[in-house]
């Protein structure tokens, strides 16, 4: 009997340690966490275009998955969403510059956060929207523009041909002297 108490002493003995042991590490694991800095990224959005869809994820690091994400502060071009998976998705349905505070909780309720913008401006257009009928054997010569567009533009087919003996220049210069009949679409 006396053997039997002496192993029961001993078991609880062993059993206490262990459970010291395992609630300093669960310490230790929630303190280290507690000062885990999470970090989103990317570190800049892109722009948006008014009435174009927009698709943009937003992910997180240095913390325990999985992330929820939510704006904090500011807000989201109209039209645009947050979900909390990070993806930042819709059609915007205003222009101007938009600034948000985002952030990411991670499982043990750690917070990372990163301020963003998005700038939501009216998409680039080609003028003139059609252009006028070629003559075969005469000149001819029209000049095409990007508007509400920033930055360079260069010209070029993506699609279909021009008639033969004109030409179109990377400055959107569409000239020479039409060779052919018929009816030319392109892009």
């Amino acid at each position: 009997m006396e053997r039997n108490r002496k192993r029961t002493t001993q078991a609880t003995a062993i059993a206490a340690r262990l459970l010291f042991i395992l609630v300093a590490w669960l310490g230790l694991a929630a303190a280290a966490q507690a000062q885990t800095s999470i970090t989103l990224s990317p570190c800049c959005l892109s722009d948006g275009y008014l009435g174009e869809p927009y698709n943009e994820t937003l992910s997180a690091s240095a913390g325990s998955a999985p992330y929820v994400f939510g704006v904090a502060s500011g807000s989201l071009p109209p039209g645009l969403t947050l979900d909390s998976a990070g993806a930042i998705t819709g059609t915007p349905t205003s222009t101007g510059s938009f600034g948000f505070l985002a952030t990411a909780t991670d499982t043990f309720g750690s917070v990372g956060s990163m301020n963003y913008t998005i700038d939501v401006y009216v998409p680039p257009s080609i003028t003139p929207s059609s252009l006028s009928d070629a003559v075969v054997g005469e000149a001819y010569s029209e000049q095409l523009q990007v508007i509400n567009g920033f930055g360079s533009y260069f010209f070029g087919l993506s699609s279909g041909e021009l008639p033969s003996g004109l030409t179109l220049s990377p400055g959107g210069l569409l000239e020479g002297v039409s060779e052919t009949h018929g009816e030319f679409r392109f892009t």
